[in-house]
Parts: C-alpha cells; structure tokens; sequence
C-alpha cells in the first residue's frame, strides 16, 4: 500500500488551479485504508468536481485553503478527467460513491465505530443495515447549518469525539471541507474523514418511482434505469458546458507562460553568445 508521505510529496499534479492526487479508484482505497489502519492524525481527502473547480475558480482565498490542509485531492470528474487527459495531464476520475461501497463491503470492520455527519436518519440505517455496521456515531446537520459556525463547530467536535477511523462527511463543498478541517485544527482527532457529498444516499438507491400506470405494467424497473441514465447525461453535459471555459482559460495561461520562458532563455542565450 502506498506511503503517506509518497502520496503527498510525489503524487500531486496541478491542473485548473488544484494540487491533485492522481490516484486510480483502486490506488485511492488502498492509500485511505492504509491512513486510516496505521493510526496518527486526523487527515481528511477532498473530491472536488466540475461545480467545485468552478466555485475555487469564482472565489479562490476563501477555498483554497481548504483543499491545500487536504491530505488527499482526488479528482471527481470524468469531465476534469478528458480535460486533463487533452492537455498531457494523467489525472483519473475517482467515484467516491463506489470508493464508499469499497471501504464499507470490503475494508471496514462491521463492529468498528463509523462516524457520518449529515444525511438523515433513513439514510443512516440503510447504510447501517446495507453494511451490518454494529457502531454508527451520527450528527444530524440543522437546515441552516451552512451559515452557522456554530453548527459547523459543534459537527467537528462530534467527529473529534467518536474516534472513527472512518468518518464520512456527507454535504457538499465548502461545508464539507470546512468542517474537516476544522476538526484537523483541532489537533485531537484521529481516523480519515472522506467529504463526499451524497455518495451515501445514492448507495441507497434512492431512485424516482414510476407513474403507477407504468408501475401497474411492470415498467418502473425500466423508467428508473432509464431515468438514471438522462441524470447521468444531463450531469455530465452541464459539467462539459461548465468546465470548457475554465479550460480554455487555463490552457491559454499555460501557453502564455510557456511562451514567456522560452522568450527569456532565447534572451539569456543570446546576451551569454555576446
């Protein structure tokens, strides 16, 4: 399994303004399994996608902070992935919706503690019965937790108490991530939180149900499928209209600077010749 400090010297990669860890799926559970079992401090991983690339982009001193105390950054999107992959750049998209099921099928122990924050209580037990988790420590988020410090403040403190090797941070950015890194500023907690938006609630197949007179034919099996894929389209369609500006941007910056060296070595080069 990979070292820690491998992981944070030698494996990041900038791209779209973030200092990414070029995991695969499988390199990015073997690294959080191997924090999260080898004990220390409390570190937390980031999962920024499109949406998130754009909001850094709109506001970066009040987010990049938060990703630069991450102990890993692993890249979300498939769009970010193609994007990247165009621009000579290796930078795989990591699911944390299936990184999720991983770590609770096949590396959590059933009778360990395993710390959620947010979500709600259905999703909680269905997570809970799903994985046979015997020791789930849960913090329910207020609907105006996303203004509140004092909501954020109390849900760090509640992670830095349950002493979970696994927490799972269920809201989205920044909130996540402000949460984790209150809870590393603290200094007294221990485990891996993974921010993850609602990569719980879709492991309960949450799905819409069919009219009933599609229901009534046996249909509904086909609407959801089909529904999911048109979310799944449409997803990936926003995210592709999203990006293509931050790209376009990035890569004319990048070729700026590109051209800026070259103009100064030919320069030196010419001025030593003299």
């Amino acid at each position: 399994m990979p070292h820690d400090g491998f992981i944070q010297a030698h494996l990041t990669t900038e791209f779209l303004g973030l200092a990414f860890s070029p995991l695969t799926q499988e390199q990015a559970l073997s690294a959080v399994s191997a924090r999260a079992l080898g004990g220390g401090m409390f570190a937390y991983v980031a999962m920024p996608d499109v949406t998130d690339v754009a909001a850094l982009e709109a506001d970066p001193a009040a987010r990049a902070r938060l990703y630069a105390d991450s102990w890993l950054t692993l890249n979300q999107s498939r769009a970010i992935e193609i994007a990247s992959s165009a621009s000579g750049v290796a930078l795989p998209a990591v699911s944390a919706t299936e990184l999720c099921d991983a770590l609770l099928a096949r590396v959590i122990d059933p009778d360990e503690p395993v710390c959620i924050v947010g979500g709600d209580a259905g999703m909680v037990a269905t997570i809970a019965a799903r994985y046979r988790l015997n020791n789930v420590r849960w913090k329910a988020l207020s609907k105006s937790y996303a203004e509140s410090t004092v909501a954020l403040t109390e849900a760090a403190a509640f992670v830095a108490r349950a002493r979970a090797r696994y927490t799972f941070i269920c809201t989205g950015a920044p909130q996540a991530e402000i949460i984790a890194r209150m809870v590393l500023r603290r200094g007294d907690a221990a485990g891996v939180a993974l921010c993850i938006g609602e990569a719980l609630l879709r492991l309960c197949d949450r799905r819409p149900s069919a009219p009933m007179w599609l229901a009534r034919l046996g249909f509904e099996p086909l609407f959801q499928n089909l529904a999911e894929k048109v979310a799944v389209a449409r997803r990936a369609i926003g995210d592709a209209l999203m990006l293509a500006p931050i790209w376009y941007y990035w890569v004319r910056a990048q070729l700026a600077e590109r051209a800026s060296i070259s103009a100064r070595s030919a320069f030196w080069r010419a001025s030593s010749s003299l």
